[in-house]
């Protein structure tokens, strides 16, 4: 007998995490989390290597269970959630010299959806409007392995939103493209945070506090802060070291833009 589907209670928050501790062993990783994000929200997790962010998104995605505390997802838990989420990781572990297509690696997106069986003609459909709304479907032939880094990247959400999500997670969206391309994936991201709820894993600071409206600083804890009040001290209690501020954003005064930049 086929397993019922959960009911995710459209009023309970996107995420909620209570006193979430994970660890490795006798490592601890996170300690006593808390917090909540809510629906359309559009927050960023920020912080150093090895602070727990990567944790962080696995225990979301049910990849990981928290050793005490407890995270529900749409009201529900993170593996019941998991088809509502569109994940698209920083970098996707493949064979370059195994002959998949831009179409297959997007089709991929739909696996939760149709179970064991083939992609149907609506499978496709999805697939092709995902890539049509990140501006790469013309690219849907195309050996994955050909493509340049900014467009890698687009495929990959576009995988993420061939799902169909609720909530999207992205691990590091401007990794390894060129800075002209960040304002292309400012817009694209701007766009989808305004129908999905969107988590952001990035160290541009410059680039997330223009399109996020908090910042989680993963440090084994979580704290929050409004962009609007990110400072140098607090980035710097972030990352444990020494950062330094850089004038970057798009309304520009005569004192020019800024971000954080680590030394």
């Amino acid at each position: 007998m086929k397993t019922p589907e959960p009911t995710l209670s459209p009023e309970l928050p996107a995420i909620h995490c209570e006193q979430v501790s994970f660890s490795h062993g006798e490592v601890p990783i996170l300690t006593d989390v808390s917090f909540t994000i809510q629906k359309l929200d559009a927050v960023a997790l920020v912080g150093p290597n090895g602070g727990g962010k990567s944790t962080l998104l696995k225990l979301i995605l049910g990849l990981l269970t928290p050793q005490s505390g407890t995270i529900q997802v749409l009201g529900v838990t993170p593996q019941q959630a998991r088809k509502k989420i569109g994940y698209m990781p920083q970098y996707l572990q493949y064979d370059p010299s195994f002959p998949v297509s831009v179409m297959d690696v997007v089709l991929m997106g739909r696996a939760g959806a149709i179970g064991l069986g083939r992609y149907s003609a609506e499978d496709q459909r999805i697939a092709m409007q995902a890539m049509t709304e990140l501006a790469v479907d013309r690219l849907a032939s195309r050996p994955f392995n050909t493509l340049s880094g900014g467009q890698r990247q687009r495929i990959l959400i576009a995988r993420a939103l061939a799902c169909e999500p609720e909530i999207l997670l992205l691990d590091e969206p401007t990794a390894n493209v060129d800075p002209g391309v960040e304002l292309q994936f400012f817009e694209i991201l701007k766009r989808l945070a305004s129908r999905v709820t969107v988590l952001t894993v990035s160290h541009d600071l410059g680039f997330v506090s223009q399109m996020v409206s908090r910042v989680f600083c993963v440090n084994r804890q979580v704290n929050i802060h409004p962009t609007s009040e990110l400072t140098g001290e607090i980035i710097r209690e972030m990352y444990g070291g020494d950062v330094r501020m850089v004038r970057h954003d798009h309304c520009c005064s005569e004192q020019g833009h800024s971000h954080a930049e680590l030394l």
